[in-house]
């Protein structure tokens, strides 16, 4: 059994006065993606796993992103290895927008209940830092939340 699409961690209002930055989230297939967007040039960029995350089995995901406004600075992880295999791309993206949105943990600001993607699952930790983590940060991450939630991912 797989997840559905559920937005995780977002920064992404998708109403009619757009202000959408950036969301990880699962699409209808229950594959994990991190996109950003740039508002003012109607484009994003972002990467995906073309696997679907599995329920009811803890998963560490982390996204990065290096602010070099390229596909190749985004970068998701699954339990500490690089899964994205897929580029999601639309337009000629420049940078993202700094708006006023709140980040959102498990939902994403839309036009109705039936477009909130909220997440239908569990949550153990989310962490959102202001640099680009290191595939060495991110196996410590890993070493991290193994030894707290006495996990073997």
């Amino acid at each position: 059994e797989t997840e559905s699409a559920g937005s995780i961690l977002s920064k992404w209002q998708d109403v009619a006065t757009s202000a959408r930055e950036w969301r990880l989230y699962t699409d209808g297939t229950g594959a994990p993606t991190f996109l950003l967007q740039d508002e003012s040039a109607a484009a994003s960029i972002g990467r995906a796993d073309t696997t679907a995350l599995t329920t009811a089995t803890w998963t560490l995901l982390v996204a990065t992103y290096d602010g070099s406004r390229a596909l190749t600075g985004i970068n998701l992880y699954k339990d500490g290895a690089l899964v994205d295999d897929t580029n999601v791309t639309t337009g000629t993206y420049v940078a993202m927008e700094n708006t006023s949105k709140e980040v959102e943990l498990g939902s994403m600001t839309s036009t109705g209940p039936a477009d909130a993607q909220l997440w239908d699952g569990q949550i153990g930790l989310v962490a959102l830092v202001a640099r680009e983590l290191s595939i060495d940060d991110v196996w410590a991450m890993k070493a991290l939340v193994n030894a707290y939630f006495d996990l073997a991912l």
